[in-house]
């Protein structure tokens, strides 16, 4: 379901659904169109702002810039399995195969 830029959390890739609202042709400029990628870096001090990473760029908005944006979290990075143990949120989950180091959400 897709959510908007300003929901969704630091350092969790995500894709744009589509872009909508005033100003919508000034995104597009920043390179916030459909199915680009998207990286929420950090929030700057005093909320209100969020750093994006658009097309290699460092990109700074305002939320309410950055609200009508609807966007989805890259499937990549949002995954559950069952574990018979609680685990506690932003883990590094460890396969005992070869494969790389998975991060919990």
């Amino acid at each position: 379901m897709p959510k908007k830029l300003t929901e969704i959390p630091v350092e969790c890739p995500c894709f744009v659904q589509e872009v909508r609202g005033e100003g919508y042709l000034r995104l597009f400029d920043l390179g916030f169109f459909r199915d680009s990628r998207v990286l929420p870096l950090y929030e700057c001090a005093g909320d209100g702002t969020r750093v994006y990473r658009v097309k290699d760029t460092l990109i700074a908005l305002r939320d309410a810039d950055g609200a009508p944006v609807p966007a989805i979290n890259n499937p990549a990075h949002v995954f559950s399995m069952p574990c018979p143990h609680q685990v506690p949120i932003n883990a590094a989950i460890r396969s005992r195969t070869k494969k790389p180091t998975l991060k919990a959400e």
